[in-house]
């Protein structure tokens, strides 16, 4: 049996850990939607990045030296979803070559459309692939899928 104490100390060792591989974390990704839309109408599905100062990651377009970011969504059949819309990029010079980054915390946006004869819950998957890189450096690049459930009234 364990003590009080020992106990204890495990948690507070275990918050440790979840902490220090959170400040790991280079880029983070998460999504999200309204938790009820309407039958028939247009709902935006938000992938929100919060990226590391001193990092970036590529910006969706195709480049030689670096990995485009992508972001696609995959719903229920009939729903219509749109391609994805990056915000703007900005130039990033390194090693005598000057391409376009996302740094911060940048939205990327996906436009949805239910269908007019559905009810109920519905579940979307968001994939995001994505490369961080600094000034010297690239990370390992990342592949994340992400759940987004929407209610349709």
């Amino acid at each position: 049996m364990i003590s009080n104490s020992r106990m204890c100390a495990l948690a507070a060792m275990t918050l440790f850990t979840m902490s220090a591989q959170a400040a790991d974390t280079v880029v983070a990704v998460s999504a999200s939607a309204p938790g009820t839309v309407s039958a028939g109408k247009s709902f935006t599905i938000s992938v929100k990045f919060n990226i590391r100062e001193g990092y970036h990651i590529y910006g969706p377009t195709k480049i030689e030296t670096g990995l485009p970011t992508t972001v696609s969504v995959t719903g229920p059949s009939g729903f219509k979803v749109a391609r994805a819309s990056f915000p703007a990029t900005h130039p990033f010079k390194a090693l005598g070559e000057t391409v376009p980054v996302l740094s911060g915390a940048p939205i990327v946006k996906v436009s949805v459309t239910a269908p007019k004869k559905i009810k109920g819950k519905q579940l979307f998957i968001v994939n995001v692939r994505s490369q961080a890189c600094n000034d010297r450096t690239c990370e390992r690049p990342q592949t994340v899928a992400l759940k987004v459930l929407v209610t349709v009234r």
